[in-house]
């Protein structure tokens, strides 16, 4: 499990005080419990008396993604029977002042923030950042049938690759060799996707390279959509809070929109995007979640039948 960099409040309120006393006196014997990259796997872990594996991947909006990937590996492998993964981050105002800065944080809705983020609309004007927490339980199918647990899912494949040519604008290309390295993993063919759940977070760029890569991938005909719209931008939590959704459209069979999707962007076109929820057969999702400094993350959802 991972964040993005620890408790953002914990940092500030440091600095506040060490630049007004100019000294640690005042520092609180925890502080650095609260704000290790690890701080959330190893909080967990302390928790829950876990005694095996510990990993903290920290790569942004990627972080949770890479760790069910990460999970999916050591239980694929036989290495781990079990793994709790996901990723958490708590908000503050210095996480939207930093997209600001970067002009990819949304400000032209600040009257009617509902109306935004706008994955895909030609209005959209960037991120819309949020916090939460999310965690799913990965176990070999030996171990989930010989507790009697009810098997939602199945992680079928992963990939996560980087993108060298720029730290914050990402390229079509890399975005589709990653999904398609994941779709390979699975043995499973592009033709063979019900749904692609996009990282799309609402900035001009970033959708526009997706939807290029999405288009190359499975063309027009698979239904795509973000959920950024719904829950905003939960950084290192968002794979994980994601992933849940998918698993929760394969259990119902329905797939749902990205919400605030008006006018879609025709530098969008040549996927087909979601703006109702629509009863669909579901068996197979690719889910992405792309961060900036070109790390790239996919995963494949396959349903469960018995």
């Amino acid at each position: 499990m991972g964040s993005t960099m620890g408790s953002v409040n914990t940092i500030e309120e440091f600095f506040r005080d060490y630049g007004i006393q100019g000294n640690l006196e005042q520092m609180k014997s925890m502080l650095f419990f609260r704000v290790m990259g690890h701080s959330v796997a190893a909080n967990v872990a302390q928790a829950l008396g876990v005694t095996g594996r510990v990993f903290a991947p920290t790569s942004a909006c990627s972080t949770s993604c890479q760790a069910i990937g990460l999970a999916y590996e050591a239980v694929a492998f036989g290495r781990q029977d079990a793994v709790l993964c996901g990723g958490a981050d708590e908000y503050h105002p210095l996480v939207t002042g930093t997209f600001d800065l970067m002009l990819a944080a949304s400000a032209g809705y600040n009257a009617t923030p509902e109306k935004t983020p706008r994955p895909f609309d030609t209005a959209r004007d960037g991120i819309v950042c949020s916090e939460g927490a999310g965690v799913l339980l990965l176990e070999s199918f030996d171990s989930a049938k010989a507790r009697g647990a009810k098997i939602l899912a199945e992680i079928a494949g992963f990939s996560s690759t980087s993108d060298p040519s720029s730290i914050a604008n990402p390229d079509p290309n890399p975005l589709y060799r990653c999904m398609h390295e994941a779709l390979e993993s699975a043995n499973v063919a592009p033709q063979a996707v019900s749904y692609v759940n996009a990282h799309a977070t609402g900035t001009v760029q970033g959708d526009m390279a997706e939807s290029k890569a999405i288009a190359m991938l499975v063309g027009e005909n698979t239904p795509v959509s973000s959920l950024k719209g719904h829950m905003g931008h939960t950084m290192a939590a968002s794979g994980a809070l994601e992933s849940v959704a998918c698993v929760h459209m394969l259990q119902k069979q329905v797939l749902l929109p990205t919400l605030n999707l008006e006018n879609p962007d025709p530098q969008c076109n040549g996927i087909l995007l979601l703006q109702k929820v629509e009863p669909r057969p579901v068996s197979v999702i690719v889910k992405n979640n792309f961060a900036l400094g070109g790390i790239n993350c996919s995963l494949v959802i396959r349903g469960y039948d018995d």
